[in-house]
């Protein structure tokens, strides 16, 4: 008696196997890749935004932010009053923070930052959106 030959669906099942297990490491390494994000330090923070202004597109709408050295910033958009405020870059135990201060309120609003080039972000401690920008030439 001749063995019977696998059915095509049998045979296929390993190649299934192997493109889920691709897929799944794939999956993992971009999430790893944005787990192990190099957060700039407090130092890296103070020494890219001092006496530099960064603009960005935000929901369709541009911005400019300028920073002083002394800790004072001020946010621009198109139709809009300046509005100014204060920075500080701090340090936790994670790394580095970029704090500011928009008054009336005297809450500080921090967040981590990346660079990437000329790029940076703003991202939230507690989630919501981040804010790309890029860093005006000298």
């Amino acid at each position: 008696m001749k063995p019977k030959r696998a059915t095509s669906a049998v045979r296929r099942a390993p190649l299934l196997q192997l493109a889920f297990l691709c897929f799944a490491f794939l999956l993992l390494q971009s999430g790893r890749a944005l787990a192990d994000e190099d957060y700039l330090s407090a130092d890296q923070i103070t020494a890219l935004l001092s006496e530099r202004v960064v603009e960005g597109e935000q929901n369709g709408r541009r911005w400019r932010q300028s920073f002083s050295k002394q800790g004072a910033t001020v946010y621009s958009e198109a139709g809009r009053a300046d509005s100014p405020g204060r920075w500080s870059a701090r340090g936790d135990a994670e790394g580095g923070l970029y704090c500011s201060l928009w008054p009336p309120s005297d809450r500080w609003d921090c967040y981590r930052m990346i660079r990437d080039g000329d790029n940076v972000s703003w991202i939230p401690l507690g989630g919501g959106d981040v804010w790309p920008g890029k860093l005006v030439p000298q």
